[in-house]
C-alpha cells in the first residue's frame, strides 16, 4: 500500500509538471506572438540607423544625416543585388542539377523545395539570440 501511494504521488507531481509546463509555454508563445504583431520588426534601414544611433550616441542632426545616407546606400545595395541575383540563381540551378544526378526521386523533390526556399529567402533576420530571444550585441572593441 505504501509503495503504491509513493508511485501515485510521484505520478501526480509529474503530471502536474506537464500541465503547468504546457500552460506556461502556451501563455509565453501567445505573449510573444502578440508582441510581434503589435510591434513588427522595423525595416532594415530603420534598424541600421537605430543601431548607429545607439552605438555612436548620434545627435538629432547626425541621426537625420545617417537616415539619408543609409537610405541611399540601401537603395544602391538593392540595385547591385538585383543585378547579381540572376547569376547566383543560375549557379544554384546548376548545382542542383548536378546534385540530382546522385539523388533518388524523393530526394530530388526535397532538393527542389530547398532551392525554392533559398531563392525566395530575403536575407537573415535581425541578430537575435540568447535567453528569451533577446538581442545580444557583440562586445565593443576597447
Amino acid at each position: 500500500m505504501k509503495k503504491s501511494k509513493v508511485v501515485l504521488g510521484l505520478l501526480a507531481v509529474f503530471v502536474s509538471g506537464l500541465i503547468i509546463g504546457a500552460a506556461s509555454g502556451t501563455y509565453y508563445m501567445k505573449a510573444k506572438m502578440a508582441e510581434f504583431f503589435d510591434n513588427p520588426p522595423s525595416p532594415p534601414d530603420a534598424f541600421i540607423v537605430q543601431r548607429l544611433s545607439d552605438d555612436l550616441r548620434l545627435s538629432a542632426k547626425q541621426r537625420q544625416a545617417a537616415e539619408v545616407i543609409v537610405a541611399e546606400a540601401s537603395k544602391r545595395a538593392r540595385a547591385e543585388i538585383s543585378m547579381v541575383k540572376p547569376r547566383l540563381d543560375a549557379i544554384l540551378d546548376e548545382m542542383a542539377a548536378r546534385l540530382k544526378e546522385h539523388l533518388d526521386p524523393a530526394q530530388r523533390e526535397s532538393l527542389d523545395e530547398i532551392v525554392v526556399r533559398i531563392k525566395t529567402h530575403k536575407g537573415p533576420p535581425p541578430f537575435r539570440s540568447g535567453p528569451g530571444g533577446l538581442e545580444q550585441r557583440p562586445p565593443k572593441a576597447p
